[in-house]
This record gives structure tokens, sequence and C-alpha cells, in this order.
């Protein structure tokens, strides 16, 4: 029988750590460390049965932590990713000169993110987002470049703007309740206009950390800042803890939940389509990668909009959102590690163009493969659409599709092997990237019997158009980005190269601004005869 202590030892096994490893006779081993860190989380998602609490208590001050089905999907792809991080950047930054910092800020933010995950009372919960979303700043800014400062700044403000909206409306529903129980919080709000008011801070507060439009645009600047394995939990793990806040801590009942419903909608749209129109016209894959999140949390945000149009589906619908947020955290943990093993890969040139090739398919949802897969599920949560948007609301889906397939293909192509020198980092590097497409392609059919399904033609319209515009912007003017070996981020080969000796200055004025216009411009163009095709397809 596993102790409920192993909850605690869970959340604040990294920290502790850290902390050990920023003496200097623990420097050395701080790659170890971190992956040992996980080995109580996953003690803990293998064994412990689920519905264990561990209380600790002191007169009126509780503290609580709960292993419930939610807090078990969410640690499942959590502890994946950040081991797969772990193991990355091991090799990837073998030689960097600020390692340390890194593996001390790594720790931190994972401590926070696990604590986060398995906090059942106010006050855990919000250390741990607080740690969380401090620690990573140092990962934002490791570089030190100008570039890496700028995003660290930006970074650094929206996880104050988060912190001081959530708190206060954490601490007036913590006193309305009487406790500091978030399952009780969350059965506990009242009607009255200052919950109103509370419940929109708590929706905005979470918002900014999942990428909500038009919170989201630290995320594109922030995200791409940060050095590959950081990149990856970023988007894949951390990301996510916006969508857990809100499965939290938002009331499930009362006049709020329509407009509630309404809110996720509108922002849910925004952010899919918005988020890939801004995709595709991007030159970087890393920066691409990024708006691609912002795209998968838009899904997740219409997902969730329908728990508050239906609440006799929220034991299932609260399920298909943790396993659609599991699909996305590790298909982008295994997208954002290629930008940093693909490239430079050419003693493998085979394998690293199958392993791209099928992580990239998976995600843009092919048939046959996990994304099909996961959409298929989706389709119970669907029934809760109103009659009065059902109209559209499968081109709409049809169109993000269609986008995710074009952004999706466009970073893949961007980190496409290269016939280049590996750099140092390669081997190990890569073979844990090898790992992670492993994962993210085939853990989402375990547990159940695999069915293949002959599409129709409506459903492979999206990826006819999504193909469609990226063979558009494979063709747009333009250079593309260089892609270089590096033992370290310093020349991550998702980052764009400095010019060639002899190069053409850089224009400038009209003709510069020409140039940056004229491959979004077509894209765009071509994009609306898409869409308009879809639309005609689908009504």
């Amino acid at each position: 029988m596993i102790p409920g202590w192993i909850l605690p030892l869970s959340a604040l096994t990294p920290l502790v750590l850290a902390f050990a490893g920023w003496c200097r006779p623990g420097r050395r081993i701080l790659p170890l460390l971190a992956v040992l860190a996980l080995a109580p989380s996953l003690v803990t998602l293998l064994f412990l049965p689920v519905d264990t609490t561990f209380r600790l208590a002191k007169g009126h001050l509780e503290v609580l932590w709960s292993w419930d089905e939610l807090a078990q999907g969410f640690l499942g792809f959590t502890v994946l990713g950040w081991g797969l991080a772990a193991g990355y950047a091991a090799g990837y930054l073998r030689t960097h000169p600020r390692r340390s910092v890194f593996w001390v800020c790594f720790l931190a933010a994972m401590s926070g993110n696990l604590q986060l995950i398995l906090a059942g009372d106010v006050l855990s919960f919000y250390t741990g987002l607080t740690m969380m979303g401090f620690a990573a700043w140092g990962l934002v800014t490791l570089e030190a470049t100008p570039n890496a400062l700028r995003a660290g700044r930006l970074y650094l403000a929206m996880v104050v703007l988060g912190e001081v909206l959530v708190l206060p409306a954490l601490i007036y529903a913590v006193l309305e309740a009487g406790t500091l129980r978030l399952g009780v919080l969350q059965a506990a709000w009242p009607i009255e206009g200052p919950a109103w008011m509370a419940v929109g801070l708590l929706w905005a507060g979470f918002g900014i950390k999942a990428g909500m439009a038009p919170l989201h645009f630290w995320l594109p600047v922030a995200h791409p800042a940060a050095p590959t394995p950081a990149s990856a939990v970023l988007s894949g793990c951390m990301i996510k803890t916006g969508l857990l806040g809100w499965l939290r801590l938002l009331p499930v009942e009362g006049p709020v939940v329509p407009v509630l419903a309404l809110a996720f909608v509108s922002t849910g749209v925004l952010n899919l389509v918005g988020g890939g129109l801004a995709g595709i016209c991007q030159r970087r894959a890393k920066a691409a990668l990024a708006y691609s999140s912002l795209q998968a949390m838009g899904m997740l945000m219409l997902m969730t909009a329908c728990l508050f149009w239906e609440p006799s589906l929220r034991a299932v619908g609260v399920s298909l959102i943790v396993g659609y947020a599991g699909f996305h955290g590790l298909h982008k943990v295994g997208l954002f590690l290629a930008a940093g093993v693909s490239p430079v890969w050419p003693r493998a040139r085979a394998l690293a163009w199958v392993s791209l090739g099928l992580l990239t398919a998976s995600y843009a949802g092919v048939p046959g493969l996990a994304g099909d897969r996961i959409k298929l599920q989706v389709k119970t949560l669907w029934e809760a659409v109103p009659p009065g948007l059902e109209p559209w609301w499968n081109p709409v889906l049809a169109i993000g599709a269609a986008l995710t397939f074009a952004l999706v293909g466009s970073a893949a192509w961007m980190m496409r092997p290269r016939p280049r020198a590996p750099g140092s980092f390669a081997g190990s590097a890569a073979m844990v990237w090898i790992l992670a497409v492993a994962a993210a392609v085939g853990l989402p059919w375990l547990g159940s019997a695999a069915t293949v399904r002959v599409p129709s033609w409506r459903a492979l319209l999206p990826l006819v158009a999504g193909a469609m515009i990226w063979g558009l912007l494979r063709a747009r003017p333009g250079e593309e980005v260089a892609q270089a070996a590096a033992p370290h981020p310093t020349a991550d080969p998702a980052a764009p190269a400095s010019p060639a000796p002899g190069a053409s200055a850089p224009r400038r004025g009209l003709a510069h601004l020409e140039e940056q216009l004229a491959g979004p411009a077509a894209a765009l163009a071509v994009l609306g005869l898409l869409l308009i095709m879809l639309l005609a397809g689908l009504a």
C-alpha cells in the first residue's frame, strides 16, 4: 500500500533537488537529479489508488494534496513530457555555459507544475502556479540575448498580470465558501454580482496561462526564445495549467454558466482560426509551433464550452478534454524537440524523415493515426452544441483542421533533415526524440482496440485544403530559415542564421514591407478560396 505522503513528496522533490543542485558538489549531476526528481510522481501515477488524499492541519490552516481522476490524467502526460525534456536537455545543454542556471529553473518549474496538479487546497494550488510561472522566466531568458531579455520582460509582465487577476478571485471564493478546499469552492460559488466579477477574473487569469486570445501575445514571443527542451515543456505541459485551473475552479452551475460557455466559444474560435492564420505566416519553426499551441488551446476551449452547455456530459467531457490535452502535450514535446535534432542528424536522415513525417501526420489528424482517433472521440462533446450554432460549427472545425495541417506541415518542412555535420548533442538527444515520437504516436492507442475507418470525402477535404495551403507557403518569396548544427541553444537550429559574407543588405522601406507581406498576402488570398470551398462542401 502506497502511503498518502507520496503526494507532497512528488511535488516537492524537484524543488529540494534544485536547491541541492545549486550547491557546487551537486552541479555535475544536475541532469541526473532532474530525471530522478520524477521518480515519486511516477510511483504515484502507477501505484497510488485514486481518491487518496494527504492532509496537514494546524488550527484553521489546512494544506491538502488530492489524487483524483483529473490529477491522474494531467500527471500522466506531464511526467512523460518533463522526463523526455530532461533526458533531451542532458545532451543538448552539455556544453552550455549557463547549464546550471537552466537546471535549477527547470527543476523549480517542474516542482510548481506538479504541485498545482496534486494540490487539493487553494494555498498549495496558488503556490505551485506562482512558482512555476516565475521559474519559467529563467528558462525564457537563459541566453541573455536582447531578444531573450525582451521576451522575458513580456513573459514576466503577463505572469504578474495573471497572478494579480487570479488572487483576488480566490480570496473572494475562500471567504464565501469558508474553506480552502478546491472541490468545495467549485460547488459553493454564490450567484450574486461580485461572484460574476470573481469568475471573470479567474477566467481571464487562467486564460493568460493558457494563451487565450487576445491575451496570448506573450506566448509566440516567449516560447521560441527559450532553449528547445524548455520550449517543449512550456508548450507541452505548462500551458495546460490554465486549462486545469478552469476545470478545477470555475462554477459548474448557476446563471454565469451560459455566459462562460459563450466566452469560451468566442475565444476558442479566435484561437483556432486566428492562431492558424498567424502561424502560417511565420518563418521560424519554433514560432510556428507556438502558434499551433494557440490553435490547440482553442480546440480545448471549444470542448470546455460544451461542458457548460450540457452538465450531464461533464464526467465524459472532462475525460475527453484531458485526453486531448495529453495528445497535444506529447505531440508538441516531440515537435519542439525535433527543432534541435532533425535538421542536424544526417547519419540517420531516413529515420529522421520518417519520424518527423509520422509525428506531423499524427498531429494533423491524418486518418489511421492517433490524431484522427482523438478527433473521433471528441465528437461526443459536439452533441452539446446549441442548435443555433450547429450550421457553422463543423465549418469552423474544418477550417481549423486545414490550418493545422498547413501550419505543422510548414513547421516540419523548416525542421526537415539536412545534409550537415551533426552537432555534439545530436546522438543522445536524437534517441530521446525518437522515444518522444513513439510516445506521442503510440500511447493514444493504448487501452482499447484499434479501429480502422474509411474516411468520407468531407473528412478528407480539410486535409486536402491544408496540403494546398502548405504548397502555397512553400512557394512564397523570401529566404527560408537557415538551419545549422549546434551543441547548445546559443545557435539553435530553429533560429534564423546571420547573413553570409557577401550577402545583400536587408531591404528597407517599402521594398522591405512588400517582401515581408508578399508571402502572407498570397497565402491569405488562396486561403480565402479554400475556406469558400470548405463552407460549400460542408453546408
